[in-house]
């Protein structure tokens, strides 16, 4: 009954840490949507004046981000490593493997898309799965093995009175393979963190177009609830590398005049939106006989 007792209330106290933290991250993802905004209108050449100011709604994406990636990925095994809380090992197994799925899934820098097709009224169409999941649950899997085993060492030589690394020659292999794996999550998790935050201070990373007038505009930024910045673009695509066998490499540009914008109340524009993938967004420039 007392070690029942004990681990709930090991479990309380995870509870109340990440509440805090939690507390936290929300001031200060509001300081990083305000931060965005601001580097995004430099970036397109808006005036500071022109963008309103984040509120905490709009700050809503960068809190959620910011708890699944620092708060599952970093705070809470952090946490569990440094409390003595005498939780079954299966539990703590069972955290970890979704707390760095959450963490991990955050972000996709890579993805594993399958391509099928499927046949509807006659007209065949191509759907795209994608398969990054997948590996991205194996890995939590793999991760959380190896962090298991790295606390059940730390804890006893932290808390207990074990001075040794680990008991044995396997146990010594299999705390340094541990070691090694929880690196190169540190790493991945590294990359991913950049990746996410230069996606969110930049929103570079997936384009959104929409035809207004015939004319074709980037939907640059949010600037109210409905209200968005639009700047004029146009679509390019560049041979970047020609093969000996006829085929050929191309990168893919949406070309924006810095400066030069509109704002659009979204929720009345009759134009369609869609989403463009893979493509650089670069300042078009000015002409050499204009300036």
């Amino acid at each position: 009954m007392h070690y029942i007792q004990y681990m709930f209330g090991g479990i309380s106290n995870i509870a109340g840490f990440f509440t805090a933290s939690i507390t936290i991250m929300g001031a200060v993802a509001l300081m990083v949507a305000n931060l965005a905004r601001y580097m995004q209108a430099s970036k397109y050449g808006i005036p500071v004046k022109a963008v309103s100011q984040a509120t905490i709604s709009d700050s809503a994406a960068v809190w959620f981000m910011l708890i699944r990636t620092i708060g599952f990925g970093v705070i809470l095994p952090v946490f569990l490593l440094f409390t003595e809380t005498r939780m079954p090992f299966f539990i703590i197994y069972v955290i970890i493997v979704f707390s760095i799925f959450f963490s991990q899934s955050a972000t996709l820098i890579y993805k594993f898309p399958v391509k099928k097709e499927k046949v509807v009224n006659g007209k065949t169409y191509i759907v795209v799965i994608e398969h990054m999941y997948r590996f991205l649950a194996v890995f939590a899997l793999v991760v959380a093995v190896a962090f298991t085993y790295f606390y059940g060492v730390f804890q006893n030589w932290f808390f207990g009175d074990n001075e040794y690394i680990a008991n044995g020659f396997f146990g010594n292999i299999f705390f340094y393979l541990a070691v090694v794996i929880l690196f190169v999550y540190v790493f991945i998790f590294i990359v991913k963190f950049n990746a996410g935050i230069s996606t969110t201070l930049l929103g570079d990373k997936d384009s959104m177009i929409v035809d207004i007038d015939d004319t074709t505009y980037l939907i640059a930024m949010r600037n109210s609830h409905y209200h968005y910045i639009l700047l004029p673009c146009e679509l390019d695509t560049v041979v970047t590398r020609q093969y000996k066998n006829g085929s050929y490499s191309t990168r893919n540009y949406i070309r924006f005049k810095k400066g030069t914008f509109i704002i659009r109340d979204m929720s009345t524009t009759h134009g369609h939106i869609k989403r463009l993938e893979d493509y650089s967004q670069v300042d078009i420039g000015i002409l050499k006989e204009q300036v």
